[in-house]
């Protein structure tokens, strides 16, 4: 029991923290992330509901946050008898397993400290920048940021999940995510249900249609979203006045990638803001 007479919960079987891959055994006690007990008792676990990870309570026990740190199964810990359990890790629970506990309303991540940049060979630097996954003029401190901020949203920069490029010249990087990117992070979320897109073609234009219309749907929203996309604001340029390549060869399946891009961004505002795609590239 805690010390307001409440039951404390507590991992029912051991888990790992997706930050620093720390062990947190059976039996670490539980706490909701942004919460005084979070703060208080770093080395709790606490289950990430917007990206569906366990991770530690606090940055002062997850060595993926902060350099230097004691995992989990060394840290003290309150003994106390196990009154409840908290588990919502997929797959769903065995009827062995005690009712899963889901928070009611979805949360925003919770703000870390100052990451640890992480450490590069000049040859992984050379990869990054030769594979594409960063402009080749990026610095050795740009891509050590980039990784790290790639880790934040989840995403693995090494298997092309998420690259990042610059707008123009001197100006700073930006991370783009292709489509497949959008619809895992949404999928993330844990209420994503689905999409659909209409696309509209009009007689008197025969190469490509002239609107898309993507509807997104979420379980925990009483309307869908819905975003329409029309050709000429969507379709990208080359610096002869002509569509692009992938614009000229796929019109429609461009088109639809727009609008789909633009209603997953609104539905899913906390997992995909901050982040760029094909909708907002300038042409060549």
């Amino acid at each position: 029991m805690s010390a307001n007479g409440a039951a404390v919960r507590i991992l029912d079987r051991e888990q790992t923290c997706e930050l620093c891959h720390g062990i947190m055994p059976a039996g670490t006690p539980l706490t909701w992330p942004n919460t005084p007990t979070a703060r208080e008792h770093p080395d709790y676990a606490t289950w990430d509901t917007v990206n569906r990870r366990w991770t530690h309570a606090g940055d002062e026990a997850c060595g993926k946050l902060l350099g230097g740190f004691t995992p989990a199964n060394q840290l003290p810990r309150t003994a106390a008898p196990p009154q409840s359990t908290l588990d919502n890790t997929p797959p769903a629970p065995t009827p062995a397993q005690t009712t899963a506990v889901v928070p009611a309303a979805e949360t925003a991540p919770a703000v870390a400290t100052t990451p640890t940049l992480p450490s590069l060979t000049s040859e992984q630097i050379a990869i990054l920048r030769g594979g594409g996954r960063f402009p080749r003029d990026a610095s050795p401190d740009e891509i050590r940021f980039g990784l790290t901020v790639a880790d934040q949203i989840g995403l693995n920069v090494w298997a092309g999940q998420v690259k990042f490029i610059r707008f123009r010249a001197g100006e700073p990087m930006v991370p783009y995510l292709g489509i497949d990117a959008y619809r895992a992070l949404a999928e993330r979320s844990g209420h994503y249900q689905g999409r659909e897109i209409k696309v509209v073609w009009d007689e008197s234009v025969k190469d490509h249609p002239i609107r898309a219309i993507a509807t997104v749907y979420r379980d925990d929203r009483q309307h869908p979203t819905v975003e329409e996309v029309e050709w000429s604001e969507a379709v990208r340029y080359s610096a002869k006045g002509e569509p692009t390549q992938p614009w000229q060869n796929m019109p429609v399946t461009m088109l639809r990638k727009a609008a789909e891009e633009r209603a997953l961004r609104a539905a899913f505002p906390l997992q995909l803001s901050g982040v760029y795609g094909d909708a907002e590239v300038p042409g060549d």
